[in-house]
């Protein structure tokens, strides 16, 4: 018998509530962590955005292989709630997140859908160096089960919702 071995484990969190939802690993074994934090010092790195909204906000943490030092940290959010559900990562690097935002600004580039439709909506949101684009869908009335699958040069996504009514594309403000 082989006794496993503790490769590495860290805390990642700030002096408020944070909460890890989703992990993937790519295949130069980065891991990728998203969740939400309440957290004003949650900890960041080459952030996309380097501080949180007025409630919480989603967080997105790419780790390096040995898991010692962030290839990036951010937050991601507006001026509501906001929580990362799911992460999936391919082969080029890039990072899709999707969740929930009830934020009316919440960080969008190239939308097809300008503006929060009621409620909680979804998103999904590619991070990318150095291009960022999302994807949200509008009206999410139940819990959204945490899936996203991706592969090559385009993501496929499964976000599954009791009641969607709605799917539109959203990018990051500025990019």
């Amino acid at each position: 018998m082989i006794d496993p071995v503790l490769s590495y484990s860290t805390y990642l969190g700030g002096g408020s509530d944070d909460r890890g939802y989703g992990i993937t690993v790519d295949s130069s074994g980065s891991a990728y962590v998203t969740g939400y934090t309440y957290s004003a010092d949650f900890p960041t790195a080459n952030p996309l955005q380097a501080s949180t909204g007025m409630s919480s906000d989603a967080f997105i943490t790419k780790l390096n292989t040995s898991g010692s030092a962030f290839v990036y940290s951010t937050y991601l959010g507006g001026n509501n709630s906001d929580d990362g559900m799911g992460i999936a990562a391919d082969s080029s690097g890039n990072s899709y997140v999707t969740g929930r935002t009830l934020s009316t600004d919440f960080p969008t580039a190239h939308p097809l859908q300008t503006s929060s439709r009621g409620d909680y909506d979804g998103f999904v949101t590619k991070i990318g160096l150095p291009t960022y684009s999302g994807i949200t869908l509008g009206d999410v009335t139940a819990t959204a089960k945490r899936t996203l699958a991706c592969g090559g040069q385009a993501a496929v996504f499964g976000i599954f919702f009791a009641a969607v009514r709605r799917a539109h594309i959203h990018p990051l403000n500025g990019a």
